[in-house]
């Protein structure tokens, strides 16, 4: 049901944290290396970049957290989760110590921490930081807002994956009630949210709703080939 796009948290800095033309070469190398499917080889410049960003801004500077999770990408891409984690959680321990605008950071990386252990079936350590990651985002941007609902959607298709269905379906609810009135109807995160309310009515038995919310998409069962939700190592979050 998830497409973890492990991707997005891939950043170079922004120019209010601009870094050293080395360090950036090294970033900029290492996120066009993983945009082209070549996440072994991006390692090298990822692991150049967080030297450099410590020796140049200290081991707890936000620009450390972001090479952290630069590096974290390149080895959950591989599959290397226990190489991955460690990473993430340095980062994530960087952030929580940086107050004011930088929220959405800390959102994503509790995302992507709990898009870790997600994709290990680890849903119990998962959900906490899911749920965190929400309560982030609409203190930050409002409760109806886009980044609410990525975090609405993104519980949902845990809870359905974890066949909680009733705790998903208001969630996931909410996620398109937010995403169908702030997007156009083919926005892939509209499409997506619909997916996700079709498979979680499937699986409650409510075969209207989910052939209204399947509108066409092709979906294991109901007559429809709609997708079921697949293994949770290949569910890639709607991180996006």
């Amino acid at each position: 049901m998830k497409t973890f796009l492990f991707s997005l948290a891939l950043a170079a800095a922004p120019s209010a944290l601009a870094q050293s033309a080395e360090w950036q070469k090294a970033t900029d190398e290492a996120i066009a290396l993983h945009r082209a499917g070549q996440s072994e080889k991006a390692v090298e410049p990822a692991k150049k970049a967080l030297d450099l960003a410590i020796q140049e801004r200290g081991p707890e500077h936000p620009l450390v957290a972001m090479s952290l999770n630069n590096l974290a990408v390149q080895y959950r891409s591989m599959g290397k989760y226990a190489e991955a984690e460690p990473l993430y959680v340095r980062a994530l321990a960087i952030r929580e110590k940086v107050p004011g605008p930088k929220q959405a950071d800390l959102a994503a990386s509790l995302d992507n921490l709990a898009m870790l252990h997600d994709a290990q079936s680890q849903f119990e350590k998962a959900e906490p930081l899911y749920r965190r990651a929400l309560e982030v985002r609409e203190k930050a941007s409002g409760p109806e807002s886009l980044d609410a609902a990525r975090s609405l959607n993104n519980l949902g298709e845990m809870l359905s994956a974890r066949r909680q269905y009733d705790k998903a379906e208001p969630l996931l609810k909410h996620a398109y009630a937010i995403r169908s009135t702030q997007l156009p109807k083919e926005h892939p995160q509209v499409l997506r949210t619909m997916r996700n309310l079709a498979i979680t009515y499937a699986a409650l038995g409510q075969v209207s709703l989910a052939e209204q919310y399947a509108m066409g998409q092709e979906i294991e069962g109901l007559n429809l080939k709609l997708l079921a939700p697949p293994p949770s190592p290949g569910r890639t979050g709607d991180r996006k």
